[in-house]
């Protein structure tokens, strides 16, 4: 009988036996890692207009069928459409767990490290949907995530697929292209290739940090016989910005790295390229609603240096707000109903302070280190005014320090944007008497930095009470019968101090939210969520305003809540999400002390479970998504533990490649998930973590398989001889079974059983090559052995022999 290579690390062991071990140690306890569900990635992390988008979405401790919800206009996860504007379906296609490419040379660390799950998943994007982020999050009994980006473009989309990790291997793309990819393993690169004219400006604008991802991406351009190649970079944070002029006609390649070439599912990234113009910023940022005048644009030109610049006339439209220039990619510009001026040199004293009038905005550049930009403006006594100042386009270089000096220079306030959660440099004054004062703008780091982008944004205003009501993030788990509480930030301006009253929208039956008042002169409020036991589990979006009387009308404002990755000007979504979690419904426990096992062997750990409130469902125990160390190669087999039990044995295999001396001890969380149907008859999905650790430290191999022949080949179809050799120690006497176990991403290999009789110490395993292209792919086959040890003790051995096809020379 001819059979398939086995596709799971121990898909041929059902059974396993219990390891003896002395007298165990106690282990030293260490916090454990949390366990409330988390997203972490989605990929690709946006899609093309009028598309349906195959996604994989990244969580950490979260069950199957956790909810997935979407938020967005002319978005549609799945086939349930829920609202105009968000959409929910379950995780339930757990898609297959995969590390990448380990790098041999790494060593396991004794730092937290967790390791996502992804899940399969489609979303539907209208042909209409607006352009920009919308929102997503997960939800399950076990509570609810922050949301964040999912990005709706106009461009074709390319996803990468692996393996393109070297240059020979680079994908192709048709230009202008967004691409999706994955730094997935300790050793993923991957590699793009490009076409270009002679002369051509090619831009490369990576979003990593800006949608939240783990990565901290490097990115080159390289000519087509790999050598870097000189191109213009920018920065927005951590994400670079790339222009490259093609120096011939040719092919050019995309090299995109992780800067610590360690990767895991969640550093995903997005990379617009395109051959239109693109400026990094403009100067000035914006202008008053209806006029005409002269912006320059600093574009980008593939060439090692400042970026060039353009200038051209644009008239602004009459509506306040965000206007995007035609026929570029550019930050938009900021059109308000105000004066707005260009701050013009010099202007670094107070004698050349230029004059200003006190209801303006100011665009202003530190163009150099030593740049200080004084305005002197004339008001009188009793007069309120707000000036504020900004870094843009948001994220920019400039971190502005505001000053306000009387003729004397006699200080009278200072803010500076870093102290501020919104990056402004705030100043509320009233006028102590007739005159002209000074404002003055420096950068944080006047004196070592400066340049043609440390643009600012400047804002004098009288003061018009007002206020704005903030929270540090988007969303809330509140367990039955409990509260919980998120702190609000009140932000009041213009001499605003009175009451301010909350309105909740949304809530569901059975919770309470209070206070319902912001006492005045209030700055924050710990508002307080309250579910009864009867309330439903389930995830709730809500909408939170504030109103108050300011001069004799109603204000109302909506809560601004801090989500996950940046967001465009002016996209932003202000739901606050409220997921009421289930009571818990079991608990799990282990042994927390040193037991021991040999590398090489299945340990079976013994799991326990308290069931609470007559609860009597499956039980599934599996190894966990968050440990506090490397876990150096080691894996856990699900197993079950059914309806009227509280306890088994879950299979710890511990692989002889793990490292010897390198980690003191394995110290492994487990988890585990159950499915049920409340009170309500919802069907929820809760996952929780051991309260113990599995402790484990390890003992030599006790059989150790080795290849007779590095390499093989042969016609396809065609049989080959496999030789393999054991190397045994009295510990294990026994018979093994040989199977193949992995034939790395070529398929078509197949086998014939092989056993190794108790003492033997060779085999010769037959294998038959593949036909068709699969014949034609140089791969590493791996062969795994499978036995006893006398006491029960599985043990696994594996080794790898080359496949490489005839005529093909290897190094």
């Amino acid at each position: 009988m001819i059979s398939r290579p086995t596709t799971g690390p121990c898909a041929a062991l059902l059974l396993v036996g219990l390891l003896l071990a002395g007298a165990p140690a106690a282990a030293v306890a260490q916090p454990k890692p949390g366990y409330s569900p988390s997203s972490t990635h989605i990929f690709p992390a946006g899609g093309q207009r009028g598309t349906t988008v195959r996604v994989r979405v990244g969580t950490e401790c979260a069950p199957p069928e956790t909810d997935f919800l979407l938020y967005g206009q002319g978005l549609k996860t799945g086939d349930a459409m829920v609202a105009d504007w968000w959409s929910a379906t379950s995780l339930t296609r757990r898609l297959p767990r995969s590390l990448g490419e380990p790098d041999p040379r790494r060593k396991p660390t004794e730092v937290p490290i967790s390791y996502p799950r992804e899940w399969a998943q489609e979303i539907t994007i209208a042909d209409d949907a607006p352009l920009g982020a919308s929102r997503w999050r997960i939800s399950c009994a076990q509570g609810g995530t922050a949301t964040r980006p999912f990005l709706v473009g106009n461009l074709p989309e390319h996803i990468e697929s692996e393996s393109n990790s070297a240059p020979e291997r680079a994908e192709s793309l048709t230009l202008p292209v967004t691409l999706n990819g994955q730094i997935y393993g300790e050793r993923d690169v991957d590699f793009f290739r490009v076409p270009l004219k002679q002369g051509q400006v090619l831009v490369c604008d990576v979003l990593a940090s800006r949608i939240d991802s783990r990565l901290d991406p490097v990115v080159q351009w390289l000519d087509a016989d790999g050598r870097l190649l000189d191109c213009q970079e920018a920065r927005v944070g951590n994400d670079p910005i790339l222009a490259l002029k093609a120096p011939h006609d040719g092919d050019y390649l995309l090299r995109v790295s992780n800067i610590t070439f360690h990767g895991n599912a969640a550093c995903v990234y997005r990379i617009t390229l395109t051959t239109q113009p693109v400026a990094l910023y403009t100067f000035p940022s914006g202008g008053q609603a209806g006029t005409t005048g002269t912006f320059a644009f600093h574009t980008l030109t593939g060439q090692p240096g400042p970026p060039t610049l353009q200038r051209h006339q644009l008239t602004l439209p009459a509506a306040e707000g965000f206007f995007q220039p035609p026929g570029r990619l550019a930050p938009p510009l900021i059109v308000d109903g105000r004066e707005n001026r260009t701050e013009t040199e010099p202007n670094n004293s107070t004698e050349q302070a230029q004059a200003v009038p006190p209801t303006a905005t100011l665009h202003g550049r530190l163009a150099n280190a030593d740049d200080v930009d004084r305005f002197a403006v004339t008001v009188r006594k009793g007069q309120r005014f707000t000036f504020h100042a900004a870094a843009y386009p948001p994220g920019s270089s400039t971190l502005p320090v505001l000053t306000l000096l009387d003729q004397q220079e006699k200080r009278l306030a200072r803010a500076q944007a870093i102290q501020d959660v919104d990056r402004e440099a705030r100043i509320e004054w009233t006028a102590p008497a007739d005159g002209r004062f000074v404002l003055e703008i420096r950068d944080l780091r006047f004196g070592s930095r400066g340049g043609d982008d440390f643009l600012y944004r400047l804002t004098l205003q009288p003061a018009a009470p007002d206020f704005a009501l903030h929270a540090g993030a988007d969303a809330l788990n509140l367990t039955q019968g409990t509260d919980s509480a998120i702190t609000l930030r009140v932000g009041r301006t213009g001499g605003f101090k009175g009451p301010i009253q909350l309105a909740v929208a949304g809530l569901p039956k059975h919770v309470t939210c209070t206070p319902s008042e912001i006492g005045a002169g209030a700055t924050s409020v710990k508002l307080i969520f309250k579910a009864a036991a009867e309330a439903a589990s389930q995830a709730y979006p809500l909408s939170i305003t504030a109103t108050a009387k300011i001069d004799g009308r109603q204000v109302t404002h909506r809560l601004d809540a801090k989500h996950k990755g940046l967001v465009a000007a002016g996209t932003g979504s202000r739901h606050f999400h409220l997921t009421v979690c289930h009571k818990p419904v079991f608990r799990m426990f282990c042994f927390e002390a040193y037991l021991y096992a040999h590398r090489g062997t299945i340990f079976p750990y013994v799991m326990t479970v308290e069931r609470l409130d007559g609860f009597d469902e499956p039980i599934t125990v599996q190894i966990g998504d968050r440990q506090n160390r490397d876990l150096d190669g080691i894996e856990m087999i699900p197993f079950v533990i059914p309806p009227g039990k509280s306890e088994g044995r879950l299979p710890i295999y511990l692989p002889e490649t793990m490292h010897i001396n390198i980690q003191s001890q394995s110290q492994l969380y487990s988890q585990a998930f159950a499915h049920f149907t409340d009170k309500h008859g919802r069907r929820q999905a809760v996952l929780v973590l051991a309260e113990k650790r599995n402790m484990l430290r390890t003992r030599p191999l006790v059989v150790k398989m080795f290849p007779v022949d590095e390499q093989v080949s042969g016609e396809p179809g065609a049989f080959v001889d496999c030789r393999l050799r054991l190397k045994r120690t009295t510990n294990f006497p026994g018979p093994m079974t040989v199977v193949l176990h992995d034939t790395g991403e070529v398929p078509g290999f197949l086998v014939k059983p092989t056993t190794m009789a108790a003492g033997a110490t060779s085999a010769t395993v037959k294998v038959r090559l593949p036909t068709g292209d699969a014949a034609k792919q140089p791969t590493t086959l791996t062969f795994r052995a499978t036995g006893k040890m006398p006491d029960g003790t599985v043990t696994i051995t594996e080794s790898r022999i080359r496949y490489v096809p005839p005529g093909t020379a290897e190094k």
